[in-house]
């Protein structure tokens, strides 16, 4: 017989332990009902959440002077991470982004352990990685199975060369806490969230909420997040002169971004390909606002046109297309039923199609699906 679920021992492996933008993989390490084992470091696994860094001590020294026989300088915490995983038994490695999951292939080829690789958007996209990892030709080869986020992923993968029977489409669900936002839509308010990058194009958005704000001078816009387009947006700002309607309130906790939630009409955003390619996954926060009842305005980039029913639970325009971007946030802004109902079918298809237990449930069975009975 298979191991059972609460006796399987997972490896969680990410570059991060706690990185407020990846709620997804906090949710993976929180929730998934396996015995858990967190290995995480800049560039390279080297610790573990129980353990602390895995090579000290005397094993330090042996694994470096191995490193420094053979020439090859990250030796040592491979060797460190293979014994590691050896010592806890552990099953199934979940590995965190599909350039994270390459760095670790020759610890897998000798453990021989199951790899499962999550990929969750600029991974798959950017330019940099593709051409780093030869299209992870090396990943399809040793990887168990490959999880994608979105339908335009799934495609990308199958367009590189990667195995069909491979991938999982799985696209993320939201925190059940955002079901239970009490949502007041009289206000002609708009709220982004995301990191302040090129992808995520913050300064379209605030251009098109410049022109909502010619017709409806009392709109307001809540941007949440950082990063390093922030002050440029905070200058545009400034430049159209709508200092007073835009609010940017930094990074803030589940709790803190339910709260501006119940307060505003619709959330958008004004995703692109950027220039290195990079791209979307499937954003969580389109997900998390829809299940709190808000319609979304936004692109058909990648992921979310699969979560976004255009004129049911929102619109969808053209990547940078403002005008018409702007056009949808002030028919939201002007006309509050029409809100209420876009968000009520939003918030009943997520309940329907997009839940986070069902997201949990599939990759539960897939890890559980490698382990040999």
């Amino acid at each position: 017989m298979s191991k059972s679920t609460q006796n399987l021992n997972l490896a969680i492996v990410t570059k991060r332990k706690g990185q407020y933008s990846e709620t997804f993989i906090k949710q993976h390490i929180e929730k998934l009902p396996f015995n858990i084992h967190l290995y995480y470091g800049d560039g390279y696994p080297f610790r573990h959440d129980k353990a602390g860094i895995l090579n000290r001590g005397l094993k330090k020294v042996l694994f470096r002077l191995i490193g420094k026989i053979t020439g090859n300088s990250i030796l040592d915490y491979e060797k460190s991470l293979e014994s590691s995983l050896k010592r806890n038994k552990v099953d199934v490695v979940l590995a965190e982004y599909g350039h994270y999951a390459s760095k670790i292939l020759p610890v897998i080829r000798r453990s021989g352990i199951p790899l499962v690789v999550h990929f969750h958007g600029h991974d798959m996209y950017a330019t940099k990685h593709l051409k780093k990892y030869d299209n992870y030709k090396e990943l399809n080869e040793v990887a168990s199975k490959i999880v994608v986020v979105s339908k335009d992923m799934l495609k990308k993968a199958e367009s590189i060369g990667m195995s069909k029977e491979k991938l999982v489409y799985n696209v993320y669900g939201p925190d059940d806490i955002f079901h239970y936002v009490k949502t007041d839509l009289s206000q002609p308010a708009f709220l982004a969230i995301g990191r302040f990058v090129a992808k995520k194009a913050p300064q379209k958005t605030i251009v098109a909420f410049s022109k909502v704000v010619e017709r409806v001078p009392e709109a307001r816009l809540h941007m949440v997040g950082s990063g390093e387009l922030l002050d440029e947006c905070k200058r545009l700002v400034e430049k159209n002169k709508i200092s007073s309607n835009v609010t940017f309130h930094g990074v803030l906790s589940p709790e803190e971004i339910k709260g501006l939630m119940g307060k505003v009409r619709a959330f958008v955003q004004h995703s692109v390909v950027a220039e290195n390619g990079d791209k979307e996954g499937t954003p969580l926060a389109v997900l998390e606002s829809q299940a709190a009842g808000l319609p979304v305005v936004a692109t058909r980039h990648a992921g979310i046109a699969d979560v976004v029913d255009h004129e049911q639970t929102g619109f969808l325009v053209d990547e940078n297309d403002i005008e018409r971007m702007a056009e949808f946030m002030t028919r939201i802004a002007t006309d509050y039923s029409l809100a209420v109902r876009l968000g009520e079918n939003a918030k009943k298809r997520i309940l329907s199609n997009f839940t986070l237990q069902r997201h949990l449930d599939k990759l539960t069975q897939t890890i559980k699906d490698q382990v040999a009975s």
